[in-house]
This record gives C-alpha cells, structure tokens and sequence, in this order.
C-alpha cells in the first residue's frame, strides 16, 4: 500500500514555542539589567521590574504549557497516525483482499450457474462463451494431463458437464438463440462472442499446459472447428470478426495480441 503522506501541522506550534523561548530569555536579561543597574546606581525602578517579572513569569508559564500540554498532543498525534497506517496496511489491506476473494467466487459461481442454465436450454455457443468467461484468473494448473489445485473440481465441471455437454447438444439439436432472435444478427454475435471468449482463454493461458487436458483439447478442436465453419459459411465476415474480437477482448491492449489471434486463425483457416 503508498505510504500515507502525512500533513505536518506542528510548524507553528515550533514558532511559538520558540518565540516564547525567546522572548523568555530577552524577558531575563531585562530583569537581571534592571536589578543590576538598580544595585549599581542606587535606584528603584519598582514599575520597569515589576513588567518584567510578569513577563518572565507568563514567558516561563508559556514554556511549561507548552512541554507539558502541546509537546505530549503532538507526540500522542504522531503515534495515532503511525496506528492509522500500520492498520491500513495490515488489517484492513487483509480484510480487503478478503472481500476481493469473495466477490471473485461469487462472481465464479453466478457465471457457472449461468453457463449451466443456458446449455440446459440449448443455448450452445451462448453456454460455452459463459463456461469461458467463469474460469478466468482460475488456477489452471496442469499436472500429468489433469487440472490440479484448489479449482480443480469447479473447472472440471465447467469443461465437461458444461462446455462439452453444449457441443455435443450442438450437433444434435438447432441452437436455440436461432429461433430465439430469428431475423436478426445475435445469433452470430453470440457465437462470435464465444470465439473471442476462446482466444482470450488461449491468449491467457498461452504459456501453461492446459490444453493437454483431454476436455479441454476436445473443446479446443470444437472451436477450432467452428471458426472454420463461420468462415467458409460467411465470405464477409473477416472485417466483422476482427472488430467483434479486437474491440471487445480483454487483451485488446495488449501489444501482441492482435499478432497471437492471427497466428491462431491463419492456423485454423489454412
């Protein structure tokens, strides 16, 4: 966490304290000047020394307030702010990457009942566009061809029963979202979505093992196989596919991403 800037507010505090250190001690040589030269010369200057007692009497007051009263707040004042910031740096920083943790899982879990609910309703690629977007930032390690760590059940699900499951309903049955917004282009909006939900999984995770797991390389040649479907199926799509991924992708400020999505698709579609 940046370190607190503190305002130092006692500035003042030092002046006056210093003025009054001052004055005490002018306040002093007067008193002692005036004695001596009374002693000296034989005079009594009873209203001179009299000021001047009172005034090394309110200087010397002045100084004890302030060590006693003033010095102490300031000092208390340091101490509670360096209690301030030893708690935001601690406590509540854990605390709020408590929370943080917790609205990731939520979030998890609302996009996996989400992708469930859609592919039970024959939703497709709709299903497998939300399987994507629940396993982002999940720990996908990878060991002996099985997805490892404290995730692994969840993404288990999600791949198999979830992503898997709406590709094999998509060979047998129509996708819903056709007859859902018939006459319009969501259907391919929705499937175009799904591609760039795909390429951001593949841009992510470029560097792991994870499409060694068996479910995941069938999903990953499913893909593969329907951005080759959608563009021998569409002549024009190429301009309307790149906009649809490079303005709504993740990665899209990324400085190599746009170089990995065409080594991708040029794969794809030789």
């Amino acid at each position: 966490m940046k370190k607190i800037k503190r305002k130092d507010d006692s500035g003042w505090f030092k002046t006056i304290l210093l003025l009054t250190v001052v004055i005490f001690f002018l306040l002093s040589v007067a008193f002692i000047g005036f004695a001596v030269y009374g002693v000296v010369c034989g005079k009594d200057f009873k209203v001179a020394k009299y000021a001047v007692e009172v005034g090394v009497l309110l200087s010397f007051l002045a100084i004890a307030f302030a060590i006693a009263v003033a010095a102490p707040y300031f000092i208390s004042k340091k101490e509670v702010e360096d209690k301030i910031e030893e708690y935001l740096k601690k406590d509540y920083t854990k605390g709020l990457m408590s929370r943080t943790d917790e609205i990731e899982r939520v979030d998890f879990h609302t996009a996996r009942m989400i992708a469930f609910l859609l592919m039970e309703r024959k939703y497709h690629y709709w299903a497998v566009g939300w399987g994507f977007r629940c396993i982002r930032g999940k720990d996908l390690s990878v060991r002996k061809k099985g997805i490892v760590g404290k995730d692994a059940e969840f993404l288990t699900f999600v791949f198999e029963k979830i992503m898997l499951k709406a590709f094999e309903n998509a060979e047998k049955i129509p996708d819903k979202a056709e007859e859902t917004f018939k006459g319009t282009d969501e259907p391919l909006n929705i499937k175009l979505r799904a591609i760039k939900d795909y390429l951001d999984f593949l841009y992510e995770n470029q560097h792991s093992n994870i499409t060694y797991v068996d479910s995941v390389n069938k999903i990953d040649k499913k893909m593969k196989e329907t951005i080759k479907n959608l563009f021998d199926e569409n002549n024009d799509i190429e301009s309307v596919f790149y906009e649809q991924i490079f303005t709504a992708s993740r990665f899209r400020k990324e400085s190599d991403f746009k170089k990995f999505v065409y080594s991708q698709i040029n794969t794809n579609n030789p």
